[in-house]
Order: C-alpha cells, then structure tokens, then sequence
C-alpha cells in the first residue's frame, strides 16, 4: 500500500464513522487517525522535478547525488543563495528530492512546544 492509498483508507474510515471530515475527530481514536493522516501527508520524499519546493530558508532534509553516489543531509533552498544549499554552510548542494524534517521525539506525555 502506497502512503496516498494509506492516507485515502484513513480517510475514507473517517467518513463511515459518521464524521464530516477528519477535522471533526475529536475523541482519542480520532486524534490519532488525524496524527496518523498527518504523518502519511507529511512523511514523504519529495522529487525535485515536480516543481514543489519548501518554504523559502527553511532547513529540510535533503537527498543529494552526483550520479554515482547519493547521501541524505539538511539543506534549505534559498533564492539569496541561488537555489539549494547546505544548512551547514551555505554551499551549492545538488538536490535530488527532499522532505520536511519530522516532529522532534517526545516521551510519551510530555508536552509539545
């Protein structure tokens, strides 16, 4: 199963439960559907030949490869720059796809920022 077929199935259960909508969830099952829909919709490489790019500056994580080897770093795409760039030190990288970085890991019940 595709992440989208993933995303579509939570979705789709979301809507025979009743629910207009995931956004109407409100009770422990229904947050963790949304958490779980969130993830899938989030969670996912993002080929740089589909257009899409991350907000201006923001630091994501980065496939890069020169054809012969491939490695996974931070980097931010920024027009002061001239395109993708190293996070690290602001040096022309090339970008193959990229993803926003994941929530930050919290023990169970702490609390978020």
């Amino acid at each position: 199963m595709t992440r989208e077929e993933a995303r579509e199935f939570l979705l789709s259960i979301a809507n025979q439960l009743g629910c207009i909508g995931v956004e109407n969830l409100t009770d422990r099952d229904g947050d963790r559907m949304r958490d779980a829909i969130k993830a899938l919709e989030e969670s996912h490489w993002i080929p740089c030949s589909s257009g899409e790019l991350p907000e201006e500056g923001k630091d994501v994580y980065v496939t890069c490869g020169n054809g012969r080897y491939a490695f996974t770093t931070e980097g931010k795409f920024s027009l002061r720059f001239g395109g993708w760039v190293s996070s690290w030190d602001n040096e022309p990288i090339n970008v193959e796809a990229w993803m926003p970085e994941p929530e930050p890991y919290r023990k169970e019940g702490e609390e978020h920022d």
